[in-house]
């Protein structure tokens, strides 16, 4: 993490250096030939610093006319939102006052449709009336007209220098629907194999966003480098009807053989690698065949999937079996285990939302301080935005919910010893509706229980990483990784709410400050909270840089009832990750 930041940090500095060489502000550019007669400074970079001043080390450029001088600095200065500067020559020098500077005063939107002001673009009011300033606003009307299903707006903008004011013309077109994509090279794939990672329902409105978001799943998935969904709009006239959107798919296979590695790092499991082999396309349905690597202080993890795809016209069924080794050391266990599971699973898409239902059986052998076999059947439900999805890596909006279950049997009885069910979710919320977001309120949650006969100690027949603990990153941020265990190895319910309020987008470099309340209970008993509150306010700061999210917060642990067994839990826990999202 220390490298990362170290070479980010050395990039921002060479980029200020740069920019300092490049665009210095004086008020005399030309020392004997131009010279600014008011105080402000304004910035020229080098080139046009050589087409106002000329160049000593050209004879053709070493003297530039004053005209032409004038000619180039009107341009630059009317780049730079001002309109009215004013030209005096006194003894062949000449003396240029630049005038004021012309900022935008108001943004009039004609023609918008229904909702098209729900969202707003902030930070174009105020600020200098720039050509930069005028292709953001055209550029966010058309992105934000066609994430509305207007396919193919027309937008024209209208800025008055005199006065500050851009008025944008809004035609918004026909709003189309979502119709099969079409792809003409399939690279030996079925028709429908790309289909599954459609982020969208066919006949719902169009939305960019979610052509989008297909296309980073096909990419993230590796089956192939590059994907694109383009439409052409079609002619509309007085009296025709409308006709259904075209849209084709464009896809570049790469090789078939892919190699991944990852870095993060963080205070509950210092460095962290990942690494993986990927072989793709091994069939004409897209089946795939990972082997994944995790490693940190912590946990060990060393994972082979094979992703076997069904059905040539259901791409999104599969069949995946896979084995997994996990070395665990936690603070009040150590174990390993080895498994086999042998999941179905099936994942849709709607409108607004993705879900995935899976369910198999599996086998384990835990060893730990109890040395077990189980047999079990888990199962899973998850559903999840498409705008938390597509904005995962810069979180902002949507949510994602998860249910999970698992009956558990030692050896080969047919009677489950014990049934573990969990349910976590995520919620983020825009609080003032403006792009980009400024405020982000977060909600995150987890309930977990697990049913059993079985009572935590040295007695059962469970191994500890069977029951539940509180603490750290993942729930109550005032306290260490996994240090709430009720005096033992754990509890059997356990159940944690935290909110977090973050200012985003809006101060330098990235850096983003939030403050956060977390609380959490932890039960004895299946389905039976004690009345121990365990709670934890705090802040942090979350720098968004080109390598990933760096996150560093500081919380205190306070408990509602004070135990004397419990009276260290009540300190400042200080936690920092890099790579890790809310």
């Amino acid at each position: 993490m220390k490298t990362r930041g170290g070479l980010k940090i050395t990039v921002w500095a060479f980029a200020s250096l740069a920019f300092g060489a490049c665009s210095t502000p004086s008020t005399e550019i030309c020392p004997g030939h131009v010279e600014f007669s008011s105080p402000q400074a304004i910035g020229f970079n080098h080139n046009e610093k050589l087409l106002v001043c000329g160049d000593d080390s050209r004879e053709s450029w070493k003297n530039i006319p004053p005209a032409q001088s004038e000619f180039h600095l009107r341009t630059f200065l009317n780049q730079r939102a001002y309109f009215r500067p004013k030209f005096e020559y006194r003894d062949s020098e000449l003396f240029v006052d630049p005038g004021a500077l012309q900022r935008t005063r108001e943004i009039i939107y004609q023609g918008a449709p229904e909702h098209f002001d729900d969202y707003r673009l902030r930070d174009v009011v105020g600020v200098p009336l720039t050509s930069d300033i005028l292709n953001t606003i055209e550029g966010w009307t058309l992105a934000r007209l066609k994430n509305m299903g207007f396919a193919c707006p027309d937008v024209k903008i209208r800025a008055v220098k005199e006065t500050g004011i851009v008025t944008v013309n809004i035609t918004p077109g026909p709003r189309y629907s979502i119709t099969e994509p079409t792809m003409k090279d399939t690279l030996g794939l079925y028709d429908k194999t790309m289909r599954r990672f459609d982020a969208f329902a066919l006949g719902a409105p169009y939305r960019a966003e979610w052509m989008k978001l297909s296309s980073i799943r096909a990419e993230n998935d590796g089956i192939v480098v590059s994907s694109q969904l383009l439409h052409t709009c079609p002619q509309v006239g007085p009296e025709s009807n409308i006709q259904p959107l075209n849209i084709q798919q464009q896809i570049i296979g790469g090789e078939k053989r892919l190699v991944t590695v990852g870095l993060g790092a963080s205070t509950e499991e210092i460095p962290i690698s990942q690494l993986s082999w990927k072989s793709v396309r091994m069939d004409q349905n897209g089946s795939n065949l990972l082997v994944s690597l995790y490693a940190s202080q912590r946990e060990q993890k060393l994972k082979t999937t094979y992703a076997y795809y069904l059905f040539k016209n259901a791409p999104r069924f599969d069949l995946s079996p896979s084995i997994e080794l996990d070395r665990s050391n936690e603070r009040t266990y150590h174990s390993s285990e080895i498994q086999a599971s042998l999941p179905f699973s099936y994942h849709g898409d709607t409108e607004d939302h993705s879900w995935l239902a899976s369910f198999g059986p599996a086998a384990s052998r835990v060893y730990s301080d109890k040395d077990v076999t189980f047999f079990s059947l888990i199962g899973r439900l998850n559903l999840t935005s498409h705008d938390y999805e597509l904005y995962q890596a810069d979180p902002r909006s949507g949510y994602s919910l998860d249910l999970n279950a698992e009956v558990l049997s030692p050896g080969l009885q047919i009677a489950p010893i014990a049934t573990l069910l969990g349910f976590t979710g995520s919620h983020l919320f825009q609080v003032n509706w403006v792009d980009p977001p400024q405020w982000i309120l977060g909600f995150r949650y987890a309930l977990a229980t697990t049913v059993t006969d079985q009572i935590p100690g040295s007695a059962t027949i469970l191994p500890a990483q069977y029951f539940l603990t509180l603490g750290g990153d993942q729930n109550l941020r005032g306290f260490g990784r996994n240090e709430i265990t009720n005096r033992s190895v754990g509890g059997l319910t356990s159940a944690a709410l935290g909110t977090e309020l973050r200012f985003a987008k809006t101060l330098p470099v990235g850096i983003e400050p939030f403050i956060f309340f977390d609380l959490g209970s932890l039960g004895e008993k299946s389905f039976d909270l004690e009345s121990t509150i365990y709670y934890s306010p705090g802040f942090g700061i979350r720098w968004s840089t080109p390598f990933g999210a760096i996150r560093s917060t500081l919380a205190h642990g306070y408990l509602s009832k004070n135990r004397e067994q419990n009276e260290d839990l009540e300190h400042l826990q200080f936690f920092v990750s890099f790579g890790k999202e809310f």
